[in-house]
């Protein structure tokens, strides 16, 4: 028998690396301005990190992994530091 709530939780579709899914990727520092505008399609936040470091986010739908990747390699490139790439939600 399962729990009462179990019927409640929403179902969750893993990731898989040849699908689009949103992702967010966080990096300390400011995204250059050549850069950002390449990257357009993404969502960009900038906020005040801990100890009043520069942070940025950048949210958006990546049609696969290879996508996903390229755009870390980007950011590598360019010299910042990534914290943390999150899968938000599948998009197929």
């Amino acid at each position: 028998m399962q729990p009462e709530n179990a019927s409640r939780q929403p179902k969750i579709t893993p990731p898989d690396r040849e699908y689009p899914a949103l992702y967010e990727i966080s990096v300390l520092g400011k995204i250059p301005e050549p850069l950002s505008a390449r990257l357009s399609s993404l969502q960009i936040n900038q906020t005040s990190g801990q100890n009043g470091c520069e942070m940025t986010s950048l949210t958006g739908r990546f049609k696969n992994q290879q996508d996903l990747l390229q755009v870390t390699s980007t950011l590598h490139a360019m010299k910042l530091t990534l914290t943390s790439v999150e899968w938000l939600e599948s998009l197929y």
